[in-house]
């Protein structure tokens, strides 16, 4: 009879790296937009071991300072998020990274674009409440600003929402973002004026309504 040898093999466990799952390696959005992209990773050793990982972004490219945010929502995933603002077109490449306890990591570059949305003009000086009051025979000056985000040339207008209660004599001026409405009334022509103004940049324009009392009597 030939002897048989009965012995134990023991199998020592190697750590293994983690990695990404089909990542991706660029990514698109547009100002104002809301961009979303879910990042998935994986560990032999979670099983096996129950290792834990660790999804971060190392290096965020000024993202997080634009209202970006990246979080770890489960073991083997992790969220970005982002909703660009006005004035943040631009290419970013944050650096994500995913690692385990003993220190092995895999890092991740991913390319995001966010295009140029064009804004409106927005009015940033005008009277208080929307409202001016003046007094007749007596210049009634209307002076409002608006500004473009975009830097785009912005073209001024104005009318009467309404009919206004006499046709009083006016003057309107506008440069380098300001605009400026003159009313003249005399002495009968007392009333409230509802005007209008609009401020475009050639594609996209927003507007202002602002009421203006003409009254027959100084407070004093």
């Amino acid at each position: 009879e030939r002897a048989v040898d009965i012995f134990m093999v023991t199998v020592i466990p190697v750590n293994d790296q983690p990695s990404w799952i089909d990542p991706i390696e660029s990514f698109v959005v547009d100002e104002g937009e809301l961009g979303q992209f879910i990042l998935e990773v994986a560990d032999p050793d979670l099983e096996r071991e129950g290792d834990e990982l660790e999804i971060s972004m190392v290096h965020d490219d000024r993202t997080l300072a634009r209202g970006a945010e990246f979080i770890q929502i489960g073991r083997t995933s992790a969220l970005f998020t982002w909703r660009p603002n006005l004035n943040d077109e631009g290419v970013y490449n944050p650096i994500f990274q995913v690692e385990d306890r003993a220190g092995l990591s895999e890092r991740l570059t991913i390319e995001i674009t966010t295009g140029h949305v064009n804004s409106a003009p927005e009015w940033v000086v005008f009277p208080g409440n929307n409202t001016m009051i003046g007094y007749v025979e007596t210049d009634v000056e209307l002076v409002l600003s608006a500004e473009d985000a975009d830097g785009d040339e912005i073209q001024f207008g104005w009318e009467y929402i309404n009919e206004p209660p006499h046709d009083v004599e006016t003057s309107f001026e506008a440069d380098n973002g300001q605009v400026r409405l003159t009313l003249r009334p005399d002495r009968f022509q007392d009333g409230e004026y509802d005007i209008r103004f609009t401020s475009s940049d050639g594609e996209l324009s927003s507007e202002l309504d602002v009421r203006v009392i003409i009254r027959l009597d100084h407070p004093y």
